[in-house]
This record gives C-alpha cells, sequence and structure tokens, in this order.
C-alpha cells in the first residue's frame, strides 16, 4: 500500500474525528453546568493547546490540526467557564456585593 495514501487517509479520519469532537462540545452547552466534568474539560483544554502548539510547530504546518484544535480550545474554554460559573468560581462573593451596593446607595 502507498504510504502517501495512508498518511492522507488516516489525516483525514483523524481530522473527522477531532470535528466530531467539536460538534459533541457545541451540543454540551445546551446541557446545564451541572453536568460538566470540570476535570475532563480542563484535561482538553491543555490537550487541545498542546496539539494546537504541535500543528503549529511541525513542518509542513498542519494548518487543518490547527483549526480543529483551535476550534476545539475555544468550545471547551467556554464549557469550562460555565463550569466554573456553576460551581461559583467566577462569580461575585455576597459580602462584596453588599459592601459595592451601599458605596452606590451612598
Amino acid at each position: 500500500m502507498n504510504p502517501l495514501f495512508v498518511n492522507c487517509f488516516m489525516a483525514l479520519l483523524l481530522a473527522c474525528h477531532h470535528i466530531l469532537w467539536i460538534h459533541q462540545g457545541l451540543v454540551d452547552m445546551q446541557k446545564p453546568p451541572e453536568m460538566i466534568s470540570g476535570n475532563m474539560t480542563a484535561a482538553m483544554c491543555v490537550y487541545s493547546a498542546l496539539f494546537m502548539r504541535f500543528a503549529w510547530m511541525v513542518q509542513p504546518r498542519n494548518y487543518l490540526l490547527l483549526a480543529c484544535h483551535a476550534s476545539n480550545e475555544t468550545v471547551q474554554l467556554y464549557q469550562l467557564s460555565r463550569w466554573a460559573k456553576g460551581q461559583g468560581y467566577l462569580s461575585e462573593k455576597k459580602v462584596e456585593k453588599e459592601e459595592k451596593e451601599k458605596s452606590e446607595s451612598q
């Protein structure tokens, strides 16, 4: 079998696989934040960041892999922010909120 054919076939197969990850992340945006796994989402962010760097550094540059992982990174970071808000990590504390309201009313 021709090695070039095998490489092109595997690249296409992996690109489809990565596009399905992006699709699944977009579908998960409809689910409540309580169903998001913070550990898995953080792991996916690190994974996509590493492979974006790999796709950029390899010669010749793999723009398809870079685009797939950049899209996945965007979706996963959004999911991570939804999870953090759901857990209360990104919300203002009640004490700070009350102090802010008091200073605005005076």
